[in-house]
Formats: C-alpha cells, structure tokens, sequence
C-alpha cells in the first residue's frame, strides 16, 4: 500500500476537482495538424499598445524555445578585423567574433568605400544555401546581394550559419539527450551568434547603432 503524506493527498485532492467533468472524446492534435498548405489568416491588432503587449510574448516565447531565457551574460567578443580587400566603392573584410567563451563565429564584413560618415547596418544571415554565405550560383548570389548593399551605403556583416563556412566547431544539428538537458541547441547558438551580431555591427565606429537591419 502507498500512504501520502497530508500535503501530497491534499493536492492530488485539488488537482482531480480541478479536472474537467468530461473528457472531450478527440483530442485537437489528432483533428486540426496545420502544414505547408495551411491558410493562416493574420490577427489585425487595433493600436501599437496591443501590438507591444503580443511583441513581448512572442519574444519571451522565442527565447523561452531557444533556452535563452533567462538571457546568458553577454562576455567579450574580442573582434578580429583583417584581409582587407578593396574594390573601388566598397570593401571586403575578414571577421571572428567570439560569441561565447572558446567558440568563434565566421564572416566578412562589407563596407562602402569613397563615402563619409555612420553608415545604417544590415545582418546578412544566409539560409541553408550549400557553400553559406559564400553561394553564387544562377540560382543565388550571396556575395552579390551584400555587394549591393555595400555600394548603395550599408555595412553589411555576412556571417556563417552553426557548421556553414568557417564556423565549424559544432555540427549544423549538433547535440543529443545531454545537449537538451541543458538547453544547448542549433536554435539557441544560432539565435544567440545573431543577437551577438548586433553587439558586434553596433560596436562598430562607422555604423549608425540606432539603424540596424537584417535580410537574407
């Protein structure tokens, strides 16, 4: 026989009253499976203020999803800036941030050339192309849409996807059981390297950090 200590019985007690008095004969899992072809109309929001109110939890959401919540303490990027190359209105450089202790995310930075003055920033994330964000082929250009960027007076900071590129430290699906257990995933590091990366546009002395962008 199991015997429940008063408190334990007290709550199993609340909890059964607390369940509905009829189980619904289907469950909605099983009856509604949005996918690819699925209609989703969009919910039209009245005011900004009843837009904020969804912002936040959609944001708390993402994180909570991502294993960024609370937020990890943000340390040092110790960016490396090199390999420039110039090609007469705009620059092509090397970059290494150091989005966590040890581990480096990958990428170039485009930069506008025979301009003056801070400059908006873009984020250049590339997608699943298969050579990243160095792709350019018939079907995509990479390089090319950063390029134009660049010419038309953006700083644009193309980098590498978690196992794309030079950022190969961990695979694209990198981890397991363990990996979960501590909210260590693809998600989460790639979601985190983009929130480092805006650290990393706005450090910089010829970007505007009020006007930072993305696309990809």
């Amino acid at each position: 026989m199991v015997r429940l200590a008063g408190g334990t019985a007290l709550f199993l007690g609340a909890l059964i009253a607390a369940l509905p008095a009829q189980v619904p004969a289907t469950d909605i899992r099983n009856t509604e499976t949005p996918e690819s072809n699925t209609h989703f109309t969009l919910r039209e929001y009245g005011s900004l203020q009843e837009w904020q109110v969804k912002r936040l939890r959609l944001r708390r959401q993402i994180l909570t999803a991502a294993g960024l919540l609370p937020m990890p303490r943000k340390t040092p990027l110790r960016p490396q800036i090199f390999g420039r190359t110039e090609y007469g209105d705009y620059s092509i450089e090397k970059v290494l941030i150091e989005t966590l202790p040890g581990f480096y995310l990958a990428g170039n930075l485009y930069r506008p050339m025979g301009r003056k003055g801070r400059f908006p920033g873009v984020l250049g994330p590339h997608g699943h192309w298969k050579h990243g964000r160095l792709e350019n082929t018939a079907q995509v250009s990479v390089p090319g849409r950063r390029i134009s960027l660049a010419r038309q007076g953006y700083v644009v900071f193309a980098y590498d996807m978690v196992g794309f590129g030079d950022t190969k430290q961990l695979d694209h699906d990198f981890g397991g059981k363990a990996e979960q257990l501590w909210s260590f995933t693809p998600l989460g590091l790639q979601l985190w390297n983009s929130i480092r990366a805006v650290d990393f546009m706005q450090s910089l002395r010829d970007v505007d950090d009020s006007r930072i962008a993305v696309t990809g």
